[in-house]
């Protein structure tokens, strides 16, 4: 085993304000763990500002939902060219980590 059951994947986040996103990412972390053989992955939101803690587990139902979500990033990155950008930078872009590679 690469981790023990009793192991418990945590992901720590400064506030509770994307709490939808913080879970979808903890369980794409559990399913891709489950994929590669880690038994029954267990998942932790740590919001130490608030201090609170949430538990996540992986349903087969949220597998199925992460596997469409990966086949169509696959069929993204598979076009020969990449999506048009948002016609606007919202609010959420302002402060993500990721707003250079939606505006590069």
């Amino acid at each position: 085993d690469v981790v023990s059951a009793s192991n418990i994947i945590s992901e720590v986040k400064l506030s509770s304000r994307m709490h939808t996103v913080d879970r979808i990412q903890l369980k794409y972390y559990l399913y891709y763990l489950k994929c590669r053989g880690v038994p029954s992955p267990r998942g932790e939101l740590r919001y130490p500002r608030e201090r609170r803690r949430e538990t996540v587990d992986l349903s087969p139902a949220d597998e199925a939902e992460l596997e469409i979500v990966i086949a169509n990033a696959r069929k993204i990155v598979a076009e020969p060219l990449p999506p048009q950008p948002f016609a606007e930078i919202s609010s959420r872009c302002r402060k993500c980590s990721y707003q250079e590679y939606c505006w590069a």
